[in-house]
């Protein structure tokens, strides 16, 4: 996956608040698809993680 699709798929979860798990899921695919994680990639798990932490995005399991 792009970098630029990447970060949008980070700016739809933070912009929702809420992180399922099958957009967990998709993440983890994406950013190891390659076998490898580059410094945006990188950047995008680093943007997530703060947002969890900060409390502005939720896991959250669907029903």
């Amino acid at each position: 996956m792009s970098t630029q699709n990447m970060e949008a798929l980070v700016d739809e979860m933070l912009a929702d608040g809420k992180l399922t798990r099958q957009e967990l899921k998709r993440f983890e695919a994406e950013m190891l698809a390659d076998g490898e994680l580059s410094l945006d990639e990188r950047r995008q798990i680093d943007r997530l993680l703060e947002a969890i932490a900060n409390g502005h995005v939720t896991v959250v399991e669907e029903p």
